[in-house]
């Protein structure tokens, strides 16, 4: 089989289709809850560890961005929490729940706020 731009657009095309058939409502709710997040003055964190984390820094700290968007992620460790770097070269850190809890003391939380995890 050729892959042709025809063929990429039409797939793309069906997928959209498919998210929007299935995923319309849970994608709503979770705009609502973000809408009502930043409109009790709150702040969305996005975390994304490992490549995931390119998702986080698309929606944070971005040219006309949102302003109350805030990326959350293992380097805060050591550019927030003064942990050292070489804690980072170990790829188990990153499923290490006991991280989670000194990741999350680098940032201030508040009960407005919102998460989105990737």
């Amino acid at each position: 089989m050729t892959i042709s731009a025809e063929i990429f657009f039409e797939e793309a095309q069906k997928r959209v289709e498919q998210l929007y058939r299935t995923q319309l409502e849970p994608i709503r709710k979770a705009a609502d809850l973000l809408a009502g997040s930043l409109a009790a003055g709150g702040v969305v964190h996005i975390f994304g560890t490992g490549h995931s984390v390119a998702f986080a820094m698309e929606l944070a700290n971005r040219a006309g961005g949102l302003v109350p968007m805030d990326v959350v992620s293992l380097t805060d460790l050591c550019t927030r929490g003064g942990e050292p770097w070489s804690i980072l070269e170990d790829p188990a850190v990153e499923r290490d729940p006991q991280v989670a809890h000194r990741v999350l003391a680098t940032h201030r939380l508040e009960p407005s706020d919102a998460f989105i995890i990737i």
